[in-house]
């Protein structure tokens, strides 16, 4: 009972602790696990017992054996990822800048693309959002997680601004800056960030997908970010 009770602790700490998010998802595997051998225990291996012939089972006092020894093959395995290109990645992909992007907005049917500008340095984002003919259609910053400026076009009819534009300044601090995330995944050659998210299912609260990475530009081909709070996805391209 112990045994099976600390997974479960593991899922529920880290499902209401941002801080240790990570036990969420040992929790959540150890006890799918746990449940899985119990159930296999108690009705899978006594029927095989009965209806296998004599000499087949002893096979299955050799099966635990051979759990073992691939759970300890697989422990000598290279890490998931190269710690120094993903340190690489962060000091170029993180450090302070300015770009320029072609943002697409898409809120169920609706779709349009604009023209973003954003600005990061430690602590500090600002973007300026402009139209094709050039007109600004927003004016954003934040400072240390909070919103410090928000400027809007009268193009922008009020019902966009709440809803389509009401957290977009903190939604491209979780794009362009390495703060409030939950958790994130890094893989490929080289390393670099590939996917990051913020909350856990059923309530995730955003999530960033990046593809194409350049080193050399120091950019992505292609960035995807979905709030799941307001169902608006953004879609950023360099220029």
């Amino acid at each position: 009972m112990f045994v099976a009770a600390m997974p479960l602790c593991a899922f529920f700490l880290g499902r209401y602790n941002n801080d240790i998010a990570l036990m969420f998802h040992t929790g959540l595997v150890l006890s799918f696990g746990i449940a899985v051998t119990a159930l296999n225990a108690l009705f899978v291996v006594p029927s095989l017992i009965v209806l296998l012939p004599q000499r087949f089972r002893k096979m299955l006092l050799l099966m635990p054996l051979l759990f073992a020894m691939t759970g300890c093959a697989s422990l000598s395995g290279k890490p998931p990822f190269d710690l120094d290109e993903a340190k690489t990645f962060e000091d170029r992909f993180f450090a302070p800048q300015t770009r320029l992007c072609t943002m697409k907005t898409r809120f169920l049917w609706y779709e349009f693309t604009m023209l973003v500008v954003v600005k990061t340095t430690p602590g500090t984002l600002q973007a300026i959002g402009t139209a094709a003919n050039g007109m600004t259609l927003f004016n954003v910053k934040v400072e240390k997680g909070v919103t410090t400026r928000r400027q809007f076009s009268n193009a922008i009819p009020d019902i966009a601004r709440e809803r389509v534009f009401g957290s977009i300044e903190q939604d491209l601090a979780n794009i362009f800056t390495n703060d409030g995330l939950d958790a994130c995944r890094y893989g490929g050659r080289p390393c670099c960030i590939e996917e990051k998210h913020s909350g856990h299912f059923p309530r995730r609260h955003w999530k960033a997908i990046y593809c194409g990475w350049n080193q050399e530009s120091g950019a992505f081909q292609k960035i995807t970010y979905k709030d799941y709070r307001t169902r608006i996805t953004f879609t950023f391209e360099p220029r």
